[in-house]
């Protein structure tokens, strides 16, 4: 199954001879209606699954995914799968839909169907989903929808949210701010978005790149989980 493993700051794709591109903001699916959710007390998420974040950043700088000895494909969704299955999740148990064999694709249709996407502040152990990362088709074009996936470590004080994602150079850790998209460091000089993407034009930096952040609520018996 292929699983579009976009690359990370490591080793970006280079796509210096395509025209200038400028890609349309787009909300993912119901984000709209799952923000308006996050307004009410009784839909608020809660932090479930700090453990997530924890075990990924015991795997920064690993070059092999292997996780309570099993060992996962070394690619962003395989990073993501591995580290969720070990909460109870299988994240590609919907499978592919059709020609759909993206295993981000997979994993976002996942949190569609079990849990929520949002475009507010995350919470450790969430996922965050990345569009246009690589030219994945390969057409020189923004049309590389749901590219790349990491796991939030944490967030800091500004905003700034650092993921672990499986990049170019292995497990490594990435700065998303999207509050400030397009900036490459603040005020003060301190990076607050990483590079996902190298060219000449176009949206580069992980906060442009940025589609939702995805919760999901504890793995129970009704969902498709890892043991199944």
């Amino acid at each position: 199954m292929t699983t579009g493993a976009g690359p990370g700051p490591g080793s970006l794709a280079t796509d210096a001879t395509s025209p200038p591109r400028h890609r349309e903001r787009r909300p993912p699916p119901d984000l709209r209606e799952q923000e308006q959710a996050r307004a009410d007390p009784a839909q608020r998420r809660e932090p479930t699954h700090p453990g997530v974040a924890q075990r990924a950043s015991t795997l920064v700088g690993a070059q092999r995914v292997i996780i309570e000895g099993k060992r996962h494909r070394a690619d962003c969704s395989g990073l993501v799968r591995g580290l969720y299955a070990e909460a109870g999740h299988d994240l590609f148990a919907l499978g592919a839909l059709g020609e759909q064999r993206n295993g981000v694709a997979i994993i976002y249709r996942y949190v569609q169907r079990y849990g929520r996407l949002h475009g507010g502040r995350p919470e450790k152990g969430e996922l965050v989903f990345f569009d246009n990362t690589y030219d994945a088709n390969g057409n020189g074009r923004l049309d590389d929808a749901l590219s790349h996936i990491g796991v939030v470590e944490k967030v800091r004080k500004d905003g700034t949210v650092v993921v672990v994602h499986y990049g170019g150079s292995g497990v490594d850790r990435l700065l998303v701010n999207i509050e400030h998209p397009d900036q490459r460091r603040n005020a003060r000089g301190e990076p607050i978005n990483d590079y996902l993407r190298r060219a000449k034009d176009g949206p580069r930096l992980a906060g442009e790149l940025f589609v939702a952040w995805g919760w999901l609520p504890k793995a129970r018996a009704t969902m498709l989980v890892a043991h199944r």
